[in-house]
């Protein structure tokens, strides 16, 4: 996957993310705490480390 479509699922997780947060009342602290927690391991566990670019070269 690449770069953008991991971002893009990961906007999906974060949007899943803040319905639930939604549903059960969940504010201030723990909201903000538990939305950037996601989005900032989303980024650097997966995005990372996983993703590819189709700009780069492969290296051999």
């Amino acid at each position: 996957m690449t770069k953008t479509q991991f971002r893009i699922l990961g906007g999906i997780i974060i949007l899943i993310n803040l319905v639930i947060f939604g549903t059960y009342g969940i504010e201030g602290i723990p909201l903000l705490i538990g939305t950037l927690g996601v989005a900032l391991l989303f980024e650097m566990v997966l995005v990372k480390k996983y993703a590819t670019d189709r700009n780069k070269p492969s290296q051999p």
